[in-house]
């Protein structure tokens, strides 16, 4: 369960994450000796959460100090969390998708490549048994963060397994309520090392429309915390950052591959309504990386707050339908498995249809 990251909590905050907490509280009490720590873990998260409108509110309200309007959402991390219910576009699924995206960039005619794939699986077992270079990086498909990366050496094959089933074992999604998570199978991927003893840069493209708007540039990595700078498209500073991570005062160097980088962001972009492209800069190699939907899960604010409401006018929900139907179109074209599951979602009531939150939820 998500905790508040700062700041007060309006009254309707309060009351509904006391309220989860104490659902939580007694799930924990009902299910706490289930065998199993996965079944254990969704049994306790179904019966915390009583809607997926819960589910996002929750999340939302514990970095942001109060509920989600999502009857009329103006700010950037609200219309992020309005399209995260109400968006069930399964193109969105895909590009998450670790492995399902290398299809996509084909279809864009991608000219940045991803690093080498070196071989994929779903029972943990099979990595005991397949071929594996000197150095490697693992790979969950269907979550963030879940990587394990191998620079020579040897390998306990067992250790990997016993990561892949923990990762296996984890329904991602329900972390911070990203559903577009949900419908992507389980598999592992091993991916090709990238080497980065002279230069290692991360560059994170903020795109609303096919547009670039905004470029976070990272420079150093420090457990969960960033060394970065946020620039615009053309290499001006932007003044503003995510709350918790504060306004770097690092500065990068304009790239020289800028004007590369910009035009494959929009060529990836350009059939999402909104989307982070994700490059890497490491050595001398300049390498895809991924596509996200929802940066840090939409769950904290910008600063200065006026920010919020600034980024998130570059959002037109108006067009979303348009967005969803290309979407539906491409996944299919692309042969995406978690289209049956997506008709699903759009086709059910309750709690996937469009309804607002509100104290009471």
């Amino acid at each position: 369960m998500p905790r508040p990251i700062e700041g007060d909590l309006t009254p309707e905050a309060a009351a509904l994450i006391g309220r989860l907490r104490r659902r939580q509280l007694v799930a924990k009490l009902r299910y706490g000796l289930v065998p199993g720590r996965a079944r254990r873990a969704r049994l306790i998260h179904d019966a915390t959460y009583r809607s997926e409108a819960e589910l996002i509110a929750h999340s939302f309200a514990s970095g942001h100090g109060h509920l989600p309007d999502m009857t009329d959402p103006k700010g950037y991390p609200e219309k992020i969390r309005w399209l995260i219910v109400n968006h069930r576009n399964p193109l969105i699924s895909l590009v998450s998708d670790k492995i399902a995206v290398r299809a996509y960039l084909r279809y864009c005619g991608a000219t940045i490549a991803a690093p080498g794939l070196i071989g994929t699986g779903h029972d943990p077992d099979e990595i005991l048994h397949m071929p594996l270079p000197d150095s490697f990086a693992l790979k969950a498909s269907n979550a963030s963060g879940h990587n394990h990366f191998h620079e020579g050496g040897p390998v306990d094959r067992r250790a990997l397994a016993r990561i892949i089933a923990g990762w296996k074992g984890t329904d991602y999604w329900r972390k911070n309520g990203e559903l577009f998570y949900r419908p992507i199978p389980f598999r592992f991927l091993l991916e090709e090392f990238l080497p980065h003893r002279r230069r290692k840069l991360e560059y994170k493209v903020f795109c609303f429309h096919g547009e670039p708007a905004f470029i976070s540039a990272i420079v150093a990595r420090q457990g969960a915390r960033l060394m970065r700078a946020i620039y615009r498209p053309d290499w001006s500073k932007a003044r503003f950052g995510t709350r918790g991570l504060g306004i770097s005062r690092d500065e990068v160097p304009r790239p020289a591959e800028l004007p590369l980088l910009l035009e494959e962001a929009r060529r990836l972009s350009q059939h999402l309504i909104f989307a982070r492209v994700d490059f890497l800069h490491f050595d001398d190699r300049l390498a895809f990386s991924e596509i996200t939907f929802a940066n840090d899960g939409a769950r904290r604010p910008i600063d200065p707050p006026e920010m919020n409401l600034a980024i998130g006018r570059l959002i037109d929900l108006s067009r979303e339908e348009a967005y969803l139907a290309e979407g539906r179109r491409i996944a299919a074209e692309l042969g995406w498995p978690g289209m049956a599951a997506a008709r699903q979602a759009a086709n059910d009531g309750g709690n996937d249809g469009r309804a607002g939150l509100s104290a009471g939820t």
